[in-house]
């Protein structure tokens, strides 16, 4: 049996549960307060978590998340738990996060309280409440806003086992061996959670390891009686995630991050190890001089303490070390080691969020900091009242400090709006507000790949009778690629009458078309210019369909003519002038006409030329058929999409060279429409830009274009009626290289 503790009974039980409650009340304050609009919007990890919760909800069971580079489920199957009460949307995630917050006060006053002594509880709480790191962590719609509150508990219930509360309930009176065991089995159990939140937690095991060592030195009897149930802590969490660590194991490319954050120790390995020295010099300096630099989880260089917190906490530490044979600052001592760990690592960056373990034990070394320099005041001064002015001057300035630093800077900067997409939140507000626009909406964004803004779109768009189409209109990338398309959406009702696969033109005005291909033909064919289609009379525009337009992503300018003769115009909505992404514009959008529009100046095939069976190539232009070496070729190729695709597909645009060593002169592969929001019926274009090498030499070079699947980089083929292939790409002309 463990040695019973007692704990010190000031302030009274009513005046600490008053302070608790209160405590409760102004985190509760910090973490609800315009929830909906702060963050001023929905980061692409934020969505990821929020779409893979809708699919929880719907009978999707992952033992892994393999989107954002890897992650873990367990805060996923949280948020869909509460999805059926909530809704399927962003706020929902917000909430379990704040609640998570909420619950880490909780769980750390009773334990800290327990171990430690009720004052040192009431500090430890009421910093958790209102500091800027731990608002920031419970207003996050994040997987890692569970951690702390799970690893916490896990170290609750270890030390219910190991020091069990000498006022002990009637179980602990009459059955103690069976109430040991019940605490063994929550702490294994939240620790088990725990590895299931968030990478930084895979440290945390050795939190156990080092106190089994540490009582085995300094505490022998207290390790007689509790050494198996340590070590049955640690094998039961590890069993509990098994099957994930085991998912991730068997699964190659299943995690990547694991390998973007090796690269320090891989340089210490190699003999290097200055980026490591570097990195655990500026994560200590974290607390106090320099914290994270990323404007997603701080005010960048932002310290997570400052110059008035970190120096008491470095005093709690001092004592800690100094009252190291005492098992209680023994193990916070190893709980702020291990949580700390990955930032010693990895650095400064992104700290706040690779040390969240650690949030809520450096505020114990803060609080046990504040409590004995209090409590050496009270040798100097005699007066309570005295005594309390600094504390409550400290408490309200950390309060008001931490609401200033969050809801005023923070929240309101330029940067914070780019990081959470704030131009897309305000899209999804407008749409839901919108009753004068068709429901066949199109949005144009420089993130429209699956995981970005569709993600975000889907938590953070209310009205679900809108289907959604993404592309990119005209957008240089940081790494100087262009990209340009144009989509051009059916209405539901019109597309579902579409004889998609054998009619190129459906209400495109374009005729149908007998497919030309035969079972001899060869695997790529050569499409010709069928003469100018005859005029069409003139119809009334039909804007049955809405297009909306970021100002980052404009209409290029190969189309803005078109897009300007069949679109009007029904509000601009801006917003800040300093936003990186300041205003976008809603327009009505007669996409048949623009379509047929657009194709006169494009070569037609003279056959139904089917990729998979999912799009149908309707029209080309060669818009630079004679270039000199080193200038810029542009190629338009129009699509017709005949079916829904759950593949990630590329298109390629090939200037081939004839030489068999080197057969592509030069090309540009990219599909600005993402295939995984394609709606049968809908067509698109796609603009092509790519430069040719400066020694290419002069002569007529083919133009292939084709699909191909971006997990495998298999091509798509090239059907023929019957549904036979007959190639993989087809050549749309030539390229003539002048001298």
């Amino acid at each position: 049996m463990g040695t019973t503790v007692s704990t010190p009974r000031w302030p009274g039980r009513r005046t600490e549960a008053a302070l608790l409650f209160f405590i409760l009340a102004v985190a509760a304050l910090f973490r609800f307060y315009q929830l909906a609009s702060i963050p001023p919007g929905f980061t692409h990890d934020e969505a990821g978590h929020g779409h893979d919760a809708i699919a929880i909800a719907h009978g999707a069971r992952p033992l892994y998340e393999t989107v954002g580079y890897g992650r873990e489920p367990l805060y996923d199957y949280v948020v869909a738990l509460f999805m059926p009460f909530l809704g399927e949307n962003y706020l929902t995630l917000r909430i379990v996060s704040a609640l998570a917050g909420l619950l880490l006060i909780v769980v750390m006053h009773f334990w800290v309280r327990r171990a430690f002594d009720v004052p040192t509880g009431i500090a430890t709480s009421a910093f958790l409440a209102t500091s800027f790191w731990a608002t920031m962590v419970s207003r996050q719609a994040l997987r890692s806003a569970l951690l702390p509150l799970l690893f916490a508990a896990a170290i609750f219930f270890t030390w219910q086992a190991v020091r069990p509360y000498a006022k002990q309930q009637t179980l602990q009176r009459r059955w103690p061996m069976i109430s040991r065991l019940i605490s063994y089995v929550l702490a294994g159990l939240f620790l088990g959670l725990a590895l299931m939140t968030y990478m930084a937690a895979r440290v945390l095991p050795i939190v156990f390891v080092l106190f089994w060592v540490y009582l085995f030195i300094f505490h022998r009897k207290v390790w007689r009686d509790n050494w198996f149930g340590i070590i049955f802590i640690i094998g039961l969490g590890l069993i509990i995630a098994w099957p994930m660590f085991n998912y991730i194991a068997f699964t190659p490319g299943a995690e990547q991050r694991l390998v973007q954050l090796s690269g320090p120790i891989d340089q210490l390995f190699a003999g290097n190890p200055q980026e490591l020295l570097n990195n655990i010099f500026g994560a200590l300096g974290m607390f106090m001089f320099y914290g994270d630099n990323l404007w997603l989880y701080n005010i960048p260089g932002r310290a997570l303490l400052g110059l008035i917190l970190g120096p008491l906490a470095l005093v709690g530490l001092v004592i800690a070390i100094v009252r190291f044979k005492r098992m209680e600052y023994a193990l916070a001592i190893f709980w702020l080691a291990a949580g700390i760990f990955p930032s010693l690592i990895t650095g400064v960056v992104a700290s706040s969020l690779r040390s969240i373990a650690a949030l809520p034990v450096v505020y114990l070394f803060v609080a046990i900091g504040l409590v004995e320099i209090m409590r050496s005041l009270e040798r100097l001064v005699e007066s309570h009242t005295l005594r309390t002015i600094p504390l409550m001057l400290l408490a309200v300035g950390v309060t008001l400090f931490s609401w200033n630093a969050y809801f005023d800077q923070w929240a309101q900067a330029r940067d914070v709006r780019v990081a959470y997409h704030t131009t897309l939140f305000e899209v999804a507000q407008e749409l839901d507000r919108a009753s004068d626009i068709p429901p066949d909406v199109a949005i144009s964004s420089i993130y429209p790949n699956r995981f970005h803004d569709p993600y975000a779109l889907q938590l953070t768009l209310k009205r679900k009778d809108m289907p959604v189409r993404w592309f990119t209109g005209s957008f240089v990338d940081m790494n100087g690629d262009p990209h340009a398309s144009m989509i051009f959406p059916q209405p539901a009702s019109a597309a579902a009458g579409c004889a998609v696969v054998q009619q190129v033109g459906c209400a495109s005005g374009i005729t149908t078309t007998q497919s030309i291909f035969t079972g001899t033909m060869p695997a790529a064919a050569n499409v010709g210019a069928s003469p100018n289609p005859p005029p069409t009379p003139v119809a009334p525009p039909n804007y049955n369909t809405t297009v909306v337009v970021q100002a980052i992503a404009p209409i290029d300018p190969v189309f803005a003519e078109v897009f300007k003769r069949h679109s009007e115009k029904v509000r601009s909505v801006e917003l800040r002038p300093d936003d990186f992404n300041p205003r976008f514009d809603i327009y009505r959008f007669d996409a048949t006409a623009a379509l047929t529009d657009a194709l006169k100046s494009a070569v037609i095939p003279t056959a139904t030329l089917n990729f998979a069976n999912a799009v149908n190539l309707i029209g080309s232009e060669i818009r630079t058929p004679q270039v000199k070496p080193g200038q810029q070729v542009e190629v338009i190729t129009y699509w017709r999409i005949t079916t829904l695709y759950d593949q990630e597909a590329t298109l390629f645009t090939h200037l081939l060279s004839g030489d068999p060593n080197k057969p592509v002169l030069a090309q540009r592969d990219s599909l600005d429409v993402p295939s995984y929001y394609w709606l049968p019926g809908d067509a698109f274009a796609q603009v092509h830009r790519f430069v040719l090498p400066a020694d290419a030499r002069p002569g007529a070079y083919p133009l292939e274009v084709g699909f191909y699947t971006s997990a495998d980089q298999k091509r798509l083929p090239l059907l023929d009626a019957s549904g036979n292939s007959v190639g993989d790409h087809v050549i749309i002309g030539s390229v003539t290289v002048a001298p």
